[in-house]
């Protein structure tokens, strides 16, 4: 995934924003899914609930790994329709 980072007036720091295609989206809010992402670095982590907060992150260290619905309730989620973004022709 190509994350973004962002500068956050509400989260002192700069993050990783999350983009998702919908379809991914809906897949991982509808399912038995239990994925988070870390907002330091951006890596994916399984056995991470939804409402996850400040889990800490295999790959980095830092407890910033956060659910996928937490994500999407402080704004670290950016979703793209399915027929757009990269290696999409």
């Amino acid at each position: 995934m190509n994350y973004k980072k962002i500068e956050s007036k509400k989260h002192p720091g700069t993050f990783m924003a999350v983009p998702i295609f919908d379809e991914e989206f809906t897949s991982h809010i509808h399912g038995d899914n239990q994925t988070g992402f870390c907002i330091a670095c951006g890596a994916e982590q399984d056995g991470c609930e939804p409402d996850a907060r400040k889990y800490e992150c295999e790959s980095c260290g830092e407890n910033r790994v956060y659910g996928l619905e937490e994500l999407l309730l402080m704004g670290f989620i950016i979703t793209t329709p399915d027929n757009e973004g990269p290696g999409v022709s």
